[in-house]
């Protein structure tokens, strides 16, 4: 319970996530610029608003590829101390490794819990425990 309770906080509660939902709101700013100036006929307007909007783009893509990097992290740790603890899964002739048992039996796990507590969570809700 207290792994679960430490993974779920660890994975829900992403440092990254304030950025990314800032850096969207700014591109969408800058794509309303963009179609106005371009409705106005600036063309250096316009391509001063292309380049921010690339420039934020970029941070978006990084920023973005850090959170993911956030929330497999657990799983990684979890993956690595599993292969202390179990070895490869045999059944029959195949010995099957723990990449491929593991994200298996996650996957099940997720399926099994949406069904039976009919677990969602909205677009605008946020998660308990979460401060942020």
């Amino acid at each position: 319970m207290l792994l679960k309770r430490c993974f779920t906080v660890f994975t829900n509660c992403n440092p990254h996530t304030g950025k990314v939902k800032e850096l969207k709101e700014k591109l969408n700013s800058y794509q309303k610029l963009s179609v106005t100036a371009s409705e106005f006929g600036d063309a250096e307007a316009f391509s001063a608003v292309q380049a921010l909007y690339r420039e934020t783009y970029m941070e978006l893509m990084t920023i973005s590829f850090c959170e993911s990097l956030y929330s497999l992290l657990p799983h990684i740790l979890c993956i690595w101390l599993l292969s202390f603890i179990f070895g490869p899964l045999v059944i029959g002739k195949y010995k099957i490794g723990i990449l491929l048992w593991y994200p298996a039996i996650i996957i099940f796990y997720k399926l099994i819990h949406k069904k039976l507590f009919k677990v969602s969570v909205g677009k605008n809700e946020t998660i308990q425990g979460c401060k942020g």
